[in-house]
């Protein structure tokens, strides 16, 4: 699947700038750039799911201590 990615000049000119320094071509720096995006946007929801579970299972317990 392909797609139209507009960037600034100033954008492009980093991209060129890094694709040159790994000597790989910017689309596949891009699309790295997106995959790990991506997994850390993901991986951070996890996070703050996995948070507001705790927060609510201990929500007393949490109460108690704050009160100490």
């Amino acid at each position: 699947m392909s797609m139209i990615l507009q960037l600034t000049d100033d954008e492009m000119t980093a991209l060129d700038a890094q694709a040159e320094a790994e000597r790989r071509p910017p689309e596949d720096v891009a699309a790295d750039a997106v995959r790990q995006y991506v997994a850390r946007n993901a991986h951070r929801a996890r996070i703050h799911a996995a948070t507001a579970r705790v927060v609510d299972r201990y929500a007393e317990a949490l109460r108690e201590l704050a009160d100490r």
